[in-house]
């Protein structure tokens, strides 16, 4: 499971290369939003708070919602807020890195 938060946190580097106004919140749905432990995690690794749409199944909503970054009708059941430090998040990343090149 938390292969999933690093993968996303390099897609989130990737886009702020692309563009530096990437929105600094991650809006989720679907069912992973269920899972609380990756929720907190993937907070904890990107050092970005993470909010979850009241309505699990939002795709299409949810990707349009990140790009509109002045849409004001946003409604949320809850937010996650990083809880590890930038140096231990950068750490871990690190070691993620690592083991990526070690089994390519």
């Amino acid at each position: 499971m938390n292969s999933l938060v690093y993968q996303i946190n390099d897609i989130l580097h990737a886009f702020h290369q692309l563009s530096p106004k990437v929105n600094d919140e991650i809006h989720t749905d679907g069912g992973m939003i269920k899972n609380k432990y990756l929720m907190q995690y993937l907070s904890n690794i990107t050092q970005k708070n993470v909010k979850i749409a009241n309505i699990s199944e939002l795709s299409a909503l949810g990707s349009a919602m990140n790009a509109m970054q002045h849409f004001d009708r946003r409604q949320y059941s809850k937010t996650y807020t990083p809880r590890i430090n930038k140096n231990t998040a950068e750490e871990y990343c690190t070691e993620w890195t690592s083991w990526i090149k070690k089994l390519a």
